[in-house]
């Protein structure tokens, strides 16, 4: 039986930060760049005010946007390598202002991961979905997760935002930067053979 791997969809396979920064850069007047985004909401890492930030996620809401994000490099043909020996599940959390989220995010899925729409599970409560493995990259996810399965892994998808937090270190719980280095830890964990270079 092949392992099931939960995967987070922004922050790890989408690039929502890339998406934001047009709008952003509008509002505030200066050019954003990805690595400067050092909090888990992007509002914050900016200094927005509470205007600026409602400006902004009217942006992320409109119809389009959440389709049009950027994958991040190497995502697509890391998770075509890990879906050769296992069950790969996109669980995503949506925006529930969004008209279009749900739908655009299934769109985005199946184009830029090959992923069908019959296998990806929108909700804010992941801690409820099973499965072997979680990657992500909001510490509380990852947390609440293993939280019930401590005899589960769990994989923290680093990110600037998300270096500086403290998350315990566990023999289940690893931190990893970068999709060819996730490859290799699940190749190591679970015996598959090494990606051709």
């Amino acid at each position: 039986m092949k392992p099931e791997v939960l995967l987070d969809i922004d922050g790890v396979a989408a690039n929502f930060i890339e998406g934001c920064r047009p709008a952003a850069e509008s509002i505030i007047g200066r050019t954003v760049h990805h690595d400067e985004i050092d909090q888990f909401m992007i509002e914050r890492a900016l200094g927005m005010d509470e205007a600026q930030t409602a400006e902004l996620y009217k942006h992320v809401m409109t119809e389009g946007w959440c389709r049009s994000l950027p994958a991040y490099e190497g995502a697509k043909e890391a998770v075509n390598y890990i879906r050769q020996f296992a069950d790969v599940i996109p669980v995503t959390a949506h925006f529930f202002d969004s008209k279009h989220w749900v739908h655009e995010r299934d769109l985005w899925i199946v184009e830029h991961l090959g992923i069908p729409m019959t296998d990806i599970v929108h909700t804010h409560r992941k801690f409820q979905i099973d499965g072997d493995i979680l990657i992500d990259d909001k510490i509380s996810h990852i947390r609440s997760w293993i939280g019930r399965r401590p005899t589960k892994r769990a994989v923290l998808f680093q990110r600037k935002y998300n270096q500086n937090e403290v998350l315990e270190r566990t023999s289940n719980i690893t931190m990893i930067n970068g999709w060819a280095t996730l490859v290799v830890y699940l190749c190591s964990v679970y015996g598959w053979p090494e990606q051709p270079a």
